[in-house]
């Protein structure tokens, strides 16, 4: 199992790098199934890219741009970041969320220790152990915070709102 994570993440900050920056949206193909009684639920949608130069001499000279569904064509780097998408977008969250189940685990086993040990002290057992109460309530409270400050780390990375550019959620 690779545990370098940078080299597992390495792929996709490529893919990502590789590709047209955006914005990048989604369009209804065609207004015309109105007329033709389809749902808009049910329009075919479309890929929109960013503007782009247009790939010919004389458009370039001409400045003319063509946006990417209109020349029916991805750049390979685009294609390939697209086509990875779900599985590199199901590992990332499968990832931070095997990181979240971990660190939560780990808070709540050290915390059933240490309450058990309390307890122990509390109830003057006679195996009771005050000082591995007190270091397994510590080593709780680590875990708690490291899992706290995962979860803070991670929400600024995402961002604080769940919409996308164009402020859709």
């Amino acid at each position: 199992m690779n545990t370098d994570l940078r080299a597992l993440l390495a792929p996709i900050h490529v893919r990502l790098a590789a590709a047209t920056p955006g914005p990048w949206r989604i369009e209804n193909d065609s207004e015309q199934d109105y007329e033709h009684g389809i749902p808009y639920s049910e329009w075919p949608q479309t890929l929109v890219g960013p503007e782009q130069a247009w790939p010919s001499e004389w458009a370039k000279a001409n400045g003319e741009t063509r946006r990417v569904d209109e020349i029916n064509e991805l750049r390979p780097a685009d294609a390939e970041l697209i086509a990875n998408a779900p599985t590199d977008l199901a590992r990332l969250l499968a990832a931070i969320e095997a990181g979240i189940t971990m660190l939560d685990e780990r808070a709540q086993a050290f915390r059933e220790t240490a309450t058990r040990l309390n307890r122990q002290v509390i109830d003057r057992a006679p195996d009771r152990d005050a000082a591995a109460a007190k270091r397994y309530s510590h080593y709780a409270s680590q875990v708690e915070s490291t899992a706290y400050a995962f979860r803070r780390t991670v929400a600024a990375a995402l961002g604080s709102d769940t919409t996308n550019q164009e402020g859709q959620g």
